[in-house]
């Protein structure tokens, strides 16, 4: 009977969520191993010394980050081209993002599934792969350039590929998917009715597009576009494999200091910056989602 009456106290004691706990156990081992313990190590690093022709001195300066900061060249040709390529791509994908999601949330059966899958589908394939095939497609005597020739759309092949035109178009097709997926749970929780009500009173549309629709899809575009300006931000395989180095975006720009200056301190420098603009669209971000939800929901 003690033993009995005992087992159910004992089972008493441990937390009702204890349970749950050790099952995240394996993954907080997991992103302490291979995330936060060499992160660590990248920002130890970026205040270190970096010594011409050896590899670095371990000491605790600011000077890799004010080195970025403030010398011309990488304000001008790094850090403002990645602002700027990140911030068009980001708004051109938002853009060309509403017309699939509107027709997906509007479509049903067979023809919705296609669609989605037709959507996702990019996500499933490897980055590199995806960008090769990109290369396919858009390199001096590609796919693209063979059929603008054959319509005599133009007189000469058209240079996709190795300029900062050609980077920023493939981080629009990149970040298209992940802005649809976003749209479409703002875009199914808008009521038929209501751009029915405003069709009845004479509006078109475009008109009830803008006055009923885009209002209430805003927190879908906003969460679309923290997702696509963060991975345009620190966008790498990208400009390295489509752009080279007339696009110097930051994430390639601290590729070569690591990996071919050898200037490691500079490169972590540069990624610790990365990462902090990251997290900085991220907060900004979800102060403007808060602020959109309490709108909706009409609290002050």
């Amino acid at each position: 009977m003690n033993q009995t009456d005992a087992s159910p106290q004992r089972i008493r004691k441990f937390p009702g969520r204890s349970p749950y706990v050790l099952l995240l156990l394996p993954a907080i081992a997991f992103l302490a191993l291979f995330y936060l313990i060499p992160l660590s190590w990248i920002i130890r690093v970026s205040f270190y010394t970096h010594v011409p022709g050896a590899y670095m001195v371990p000491a605790f300066t600011a000077q890799n980050y004010l080195r970025l900061v403030t010398d011309p060249w990488y304000i001008r040709n790094s850090l403002w081209l990645t602002l700027k390529v990140a911030l068009i791509s980001t708004l051109a994908s938002v853009v060309l993002a509403y017309p699939p999601a509107l027709l997906i949330t509007r479509s049903t059966g067979k023809l919705r599934r296609f669609l989605l899958v037709s959507v996702l589908a990019p996500l499933l394939i490897s980055m590199v792969c995806l960008i090769f095939g990109w290369i396919v497609m858009f390199r001096g005597h590609g796919l693209m350039n063979q059929v603008l020739l054959g319509l005599h759309l133009v007189r000469e092949p058209v240079q996709w590929m190795y300029n900062t035109f050609g980077v920023t178009l493939a981080l629009i097709y990149i970040s298209i998917p992940y802005v649809v997926i976003s749209l479409l749970d703002s875009l199914q929780r808008v009521d038929p009715s209501w751009e029915e009500a405003a069709r009845n009173v004479g509006a078109n549309g475009w008109q009830t597009f803008l006055k009923i629709t885009l209002p209430l899809s805003i927190p879908g575009a906003v969460s679309g576009s923290m997702i696509a300006l963060t991975l345009n931000i620190c966008a790498f395989a990208v400009p390295l494999l489509l752009g080279g180095e007339k696009v110097p975006m930051a994430g390639l720009v601290a590729y070569y200091q690591a990996l071919e200056v050898n200037n490691l301190p500079f490169g972590a420098a540069i990624s610790v910056m990365l990462l902090l603009a990251s997290l900085l669209v991220i907060f900004v971000f979800q102060k403007v989602l808060h602020a959109l939800y309490l709108k909706r929901m009409e609290v002050s």
